[in-house]
C-alpha cells in the first residue's frame, strides 16, 4: 500500500510536533508535511496534492499583509486569532465575506478531504463545520491520546487504524 501525502497546518509545531508526529511517522501510512504559517500552507497546497489534510483554527498572524489586518480586526473584539478558519472559508467558500482572496485555489481541494485540530469545542466550531461541510473535527485538550492526530488522519482518509504501509 502507498503512503498518503497529508499536510499538518499547525503553528505550534514546537510544542506538539513529537508526540503527535510521531504516530503518525511511525504507522508509515503517511507522507506527513508541516506548514508553520498560513503562508507556508497556501503555497504547499499550491503545489501539491494531499489526501488529507489539518488545520489549527488559531494561527498567528503573518504577512502577507491581508492576514495581518485580520488578525488586528480580530484582536479589537479580544476575540482568538482564528486564521485557519479564515484560511477554511477562503479555500472552500471563496465568495464567503469571511474569505481573503487565493489565487489559484487547486480542482482537487475539497472538504471531504479536511479534518480539524484545535482547542474549539465541536459546540463552537458546529457552526463553521457545517457551513464548511467538514465532518472531521478533533479538540485539543489535556490530556491528549498522542495518536490524536493519527487518528484522525485515518478518520479522513477512511484507513483502518493499524493498516501497515
Amino acid at each position: 500500500m502507498s503512503r498518503v501525502r497529508a499536510l499538518w497546518i499547525e503553528d505550534g509545531v514546537e510544542f506538539e510536533c513529537s508526540e503527535l508526529a510521531a504516530p503518525v511517522y511511525l504507522s508509515r501510512r503517511y507522507d506527513l508535511d508541516i506548514a508553520l504559517t498560513i503562508t507556508d500552507a497556501i503555497a504547499k497546497i499550491q503545489a501539491a496534492e494531499y489526501g488529507a489534510l489539518v488545520f489549527d483554527i488559531r494561527m498567528d498572524p503573518e504577512p502577507p499583509p491581508n492576514w495581518l489586518e485580520q488578525y488586528q480586526q480580530s484582536r479589537g473584539d479580544k476575540t482568538p486569532p482564528r486564521l485557519g478558519l479564515l484560511l477554511l472559508y477562503s479555500l472552500l467558500k471563496p465568495a464567503d465575506d469571511r474569505s481573503v482572496p487565493i489565487d489559484p485555489i487547486p480542482q482537487w481541494l475539497s472538504s471531504a478531504r479536511i479534518g480539524v485540530l484545535s482547542v474549539e469545542t465541536p459546540g463552537e466550531m458546529q457552526e463553521h463545520l457545517t457551513a464548511l461541510r467538514i465532518s472531521h473535527h478533533c479538540q485539543k485538550k489535556v490530556p491528549m491520546s498522542p495518536t490524536a492526530l493519527l487518528d484522525l488522519l485515518d478518520e479522513i482518509t477512511g484507513i483502518p487504524s493499524g493498516s501497515a504501509a
